[in-house]
C-alpha cells in the first residue's frame, strides 16, 4: 500500500498535467485562430494600400485573394480540430498551409519586391507556443525555400531580369529567416527545458509530500501505540492497587470485630470509588466534548464540586470567591474542569493548607476561573508537558485529569494555563459566556 499510494498520486498528477496541457493547448489554438483572423484583415488592408505599387502577375490577383483568404480560417479549423492526428502534427500542418499561402501571395504580388515577404518571419514567431524546436527549424527551412521559390518564380513568370544586387537581397532575406528561426528554436528549447524542470520539480514535490505523509502516518501510528501502551500500563497499575486492597479487606471481614469490619467496609467503598473515578476518567477522555451551553449558576457548580470531594478535602481550607450569579455555559464541562482542578489542588496541598477558588467576570461576557494551592508548585520539568495524557507528578495519579481539562477547554473555546506562584501552583481558565 505504501508504494501504491505514491504511484496513484503520480498518476493523478500526470493526468492533471495532461488535462491542464490539453486545456492550455485549446486556449492557445483559439488565440492562434484569432491571430490568423487579424492577419487576414491585415492582408486585405495591405492589398488595398499597395495595389498600385505591387508588381502583379495578373490584375485579377487581388480579387482572387479576396476570395481565397476567407477560406483560410475554415481550412485551418478543419486541420486543427477534425484530423485524427496528434495535436503537434495538426498544428504543424496548419503552419505549412500558412507558408504555402504566403508563397502564393508573394508570387502573385511581385516576388522579391512583394510587401508580404516578411510574413514568413511572422509564421516562425507565431509557431513558438505550439511547436518543438525541430518543428521550428523545419518551418524555417520551408520558409526559406518558399521565399526562394516565390522570388525566382515571379521573375520567371514575368520574364524579369534581376538586378545585380538581387542575389544579395535574397541572401539577406534568407539569412534573416534563418536568424529568426534559430532564435525562435532557442526560445522553444529553453522553454521546453524549463517545462521539463518544472514538471520534474512538481513530481519531486509530490513524491516528497507523499513520503512526508507516510512518515507522519507511521509516526502517528507509533505514537498511538505508545500512548496505548502507556495507558494500558497505567490502567493496570491503577487497577491492581485498589483490587489488592479490596481483596485484603474482604479476606479480613470474616475474622474481624464489628468496629474493624466497619473500617474495612469504608476502605472497600473508598477503593471502589477510586476504580469508578478511573473508569469515568478514561471514558470522558476518550469521548470528544460536545458543548451545550445552558444558563446556570457557576457558584452552585463549584460548591457541588467541593461537596463531592468528601474526605479528599478534609484538613484543607477551601475558599470560594464567586460574585457571578448566572452564566451561559456547558454546566457539565465546567463542572468537570472544576472537579479536576480542585482535586489536583487538594491532592497537592499539605495538611492544614489552603485552596482558593475564584471566578471573576472580565469585561461584558468573559470570565476567569482561578484555582490556587499551597502545594509547593509544579516541577519545572513537568511544566511543558503538564496537560499531556499520563503525565503526573503523583505516584497514585493517572495523569488524565489535567489532560481532560485541556481537552474540554479546547472543545469549548476556553483557554487554560498554569504557573507557579507564592509557594504553590495556580491554574487559570478564561472563557466567554455562551462559548461552545
Amino acid at each position: 500500500m505504501g508504494c501504491a499510494c505514491p504511484l496513484a498520486a503520480l498518476r493523478r498528477t500526470s493526468a492533471a498535467w495532461g488535462g491542464a496541457a490539453v486545456s492550455a493547448e485549446r486556449r492557445a489554438l483559439r488565440r492562434l485562430m484569432v491571430l490568423r483572423l487579424l492577419v487576414v484583415v491585415l492582408l486585405a488592408v495591405l492589398m488595398e494600400l499597395f495595389r498600385d505599387r505591387m508588381l502583379l502577375i495578373d490584375p485579377r490577383a487581388p480579387t482572387l485573394f479576396y476570395l481565397l483568404l476567407p477560406l483560410l480560417l475554415p481550412l485551418q479549423w478543419l486541420l486543427q480540430e477534425l484530423l485524427p492526428w496528434p495535436v503537434s502534427a495538426r498544428v504543424g500542418l496548419s503552419f505549412v498551409v500558412d507558408i504555402v499561402l504566403i508563397v502564393l501571395l508573394m508570387t502573385t504580388t511581385g516576388g522579391l519586391v512583394s510587401p508580404f515577404n516578411l510574413f514568413f518571419a511572422l509564421v516562425l514567431i507565431a509557431a513558438v507556443p505550439f511547436c518543438s524546436r525541430t518543428m521550428i527549424l523545419g518551418l524555417t527551412v520551408l520558409c526559406a525555400a518558399g521565399f526562394l521559390l516565390a522570388s525566382y518564380a515571379t521573375a520567371w513568370w514575368l520574364h524579369l531580369h534581376m538586378a545585380p544586387l538581387a542575389p544579395l537581397h535574397i541572401l539577406l532575406h534568407v539569412s534573416l529567416l534563418f536568424l529568426v528561426g534559430g532564435v525562435m528554436a532557442a526560445i522553444v528549447a529553453r522553454h521546453t527545458r524549463l517545462q521539463v524542470a518544472r514538471r520534474e520539480a512538481e513530481h519531486g514535490r509530490n513524491r516528497a509530500e507523499e513520503r512526508y505523509d507516510e512518515v507522519v502516518r507511521k509516526l502517528v501510528a507509533q505514537e498511538k501505540l505508545a500512548a496505548l501502551g502507556r495507558m494500558a500500563a497505567m490502567v493496570a497499575h491503577e487497577v491492581r492497587n485498589p483490587l489488592q486492597t479490596i481483596a485484603q479487606a474482604v479476606g479480613m471481614l470474616h475474622d474481624s470485630p464489628p468496629e474493624v469490619v466497619a473500617q474495612l467496609r469504608g476502605v472497600i467503598a473508598q477503593e471502589i470509588a477510586r476504580l469508578e473515578r478511573l473508569v469515568t476518567s478514561m471514558l470522558r477522555f476518550a469521548a470528544p466534548p460536545d458543548p451545550k451551553p445552558v444558563e446556570c449558576s457557576p457558584r452552585a457548580l463549584i460548591e457541588d464540586s467541593l461537596a463531592q470531594m468528601g474526605r479528599e478535602a478534609e484538613g484543607i481550607a477551601v475558599e470560594i470567591d464567586c460574585p457571578m450569579e448566572r452564566c451561559l455555559l456547558d454546566a457539565d464541562h465546567f463542572r468537570l474542569v472544576v472537579d479536576n482542578l480542585l482535586r489536583n489542588a487538594l491532592h497537592h496541598s499539605p495538611p492544614g493548607g489552603r485552596v482558593r477558588i475564584s471566578l471573576q467576570p472580565i469585561g461584558g461576557r468573559s470570565w476567569r476561573l482561578r484555582v490556587r494551592d499551597e502545594g509547593g508548585g509544579i516541577d519545572p520539568a513537568l511544566m511543558p508537558r503538564l496537560f499531556e495524557p499520563f503525565v503526573t507528578g503523583r505516584r497514585s495519579g493517572t495523569g488524565l485529569g489535567l489532560a481532560m481539562v485541556r481537552q474540554v477547554c479546547e472543545g469549548n473555546g476556553w483557554e487554560v494555563r498554569a504557573r507557579n506562584c507564592d509557594g504553590g501552583a495556580e491554574f487559570t481558565v478564561i472563557g466567554r459566556c455562551g462559548d461552545g
